[in-house]
């Protein structure tokens, strides 16, 4: 699992260099700071830590506990197994945006 490296700062020139992978860990870290019931205190810390500093600091250690996050939250759409992006797992209970897209029509 790769981490996309950045500063928080950095996000407001990302859609102009096409970083759009740093756009969507960000948006998945700020959803997972809702999520603090399901973390540790530890886990919880480095999540706000990078909600407010970006990736790019942080230690081999709390790298790897992001990673251990992260991974938990890996999904697969139920429909065809594609795996959904980080900024849309907790908004289609388990479906890729294609899929909520066909079932609305």
């Amino acid at each position: 699992m790769k981490i996309p490296v950045y500063k928080k700062t950095d996000l407001m020139f990302a859609p102009k260099d096409d970083n759009y992978e740093s756009i969507d860990f960000a948006d998945f870290i700020s959803q997972l700071t809702e999520q603090e019931d399901e973390l540790s205190f530890k886990e919880i810390k480095v999540v706000k830590q990078v909600d407010l500093e970006g990736t790019q600091d942080l230690t081999g250690h709390e790298t790897d506990t992001l990673k251990k996050v992260v991974t938990r939250y890996k999904r697969e759409c139920n429909a065809c197994g594609v795996e959904i992006p980080l900024n849309e797992v907790f908004h289609f209970e388990g479906f890729c945006s294609n899929h909520i897209y066909l079932k609305d029509e």
